[in-house]
């Protein structure tokens, strides 16, 4: 393989991320040339289980072959508003599913996810650019490190572009995120389809609650409609007292005491 340098994408203090051509093919690469020996061992040990086309050595360098693919990136191409229900949800499977098919290492998944190089077809799929710095690069990042990522980035995506559909879905992804739930993409794939299209029941006061919404929130709920019903009973008070110059329902308990036994009270 005889490759060409067409320019460089990144450079810093571990790595150098340069895009090229195989002069006998014509085809694109990514290619990372890393500089510190250290870093080169990490991904060496990581080799049976990445993305690597090839690898080897340029004098002091290590030279990591990687696929390259035209950048259509999500956060850019994204347009949420203009999908159906159906369709943002298919987004969000794939984005999930993208890092399941990656047979990324998690510890560069990590960086993945973290530098936003995921990036969406046209027919809604998901792939990954590897145009990320090795600096950061931490072995003991594992799946639930990931899992808490894309948590974050389908929340965003949710929050940013998603409708009435995506609340329910939003809530208990918020949720388990803010207590480090995730632990697996699995749990993650299991929740989008969990909700998938849940509607909320209407109601001639209000609305059921979520099905996800914890005791204190439920809690938080019922205090909320009984202080709402005082309020309403106290307004229908007031209203009658200045219409009427008293209020009628205290009428009948007024009548029923004006006499007891025999004696009436009015003499």
């Amino acid at each position: 393989m005889s490759l060409k340098k067409i320019g460089t994408l990144k450079e810093g203090r571990v790595n150098t991320v340069c895009v090229c051509t195989d002069n006998e093919s014509d085809e694109w690469h990514t290619l990372w040339e890393v500089k510190k020996h250290k870093t080169a061992r990490m991904l060496m040990d990581m080799q049976g289980a990445s993305p690597f086309a090839e690898c080897g050595m340029d004098g002091e360098r290590l030279c990591v072959l990687l696929a390259y693919e035209e950048p259509r990136p999500l956060g850019r191409f994204y347009q949420g508003g203009l999908y159906t229900w159906e369709e943002r949800r298919g987004i969000y499977e794939n984005i999930v599913q993208a890092c399941v098919n990656a047979a990324v290492p998690y510890p560069l998944l990590y960086l993945l996810l973290r530098e936003r190089c995921i990036n969406i077809r046209q027919d809604g799929s998901m792939y990954f650019t590897y145009y990320i710095l090795l600096d950061d690069l931490d072995t003991d990042k594992a799946e639930k490190d990931c899992a808490g990522l894309v948590a974050g980035l389908l929340a965003e995506l949710m929050e940013l572009h998603g409708k009435k559909e995506e609340r329910s879905c939003l809530a208990l992804i918020r949720k388990k995120r803010k207590r480090n739930a995730y632990n697996s993409f699995t749990e993650l794939a299991h929740d989008i389809k969990l909700i998938d299209g849940r509607k909320r029941m209407s109601l001639i006061w209000g609305r059921i609650p979520y099905p996800e919404q914890s005791t204190k929130d439920k809690l938080f709920r019922i205090l909320l409609m009984i202080t709402v019903v005082l309020v309403a009973v106290a307004v229908i008070l007031v209203a009658s007292q200045l219409m009427f110059g008293d209020i009628p329902l205290l009428r009948a308990f007024s009548a029923a005491v004006r006499k007891i036994g025999t004696e009436s009270l009015l003499k």
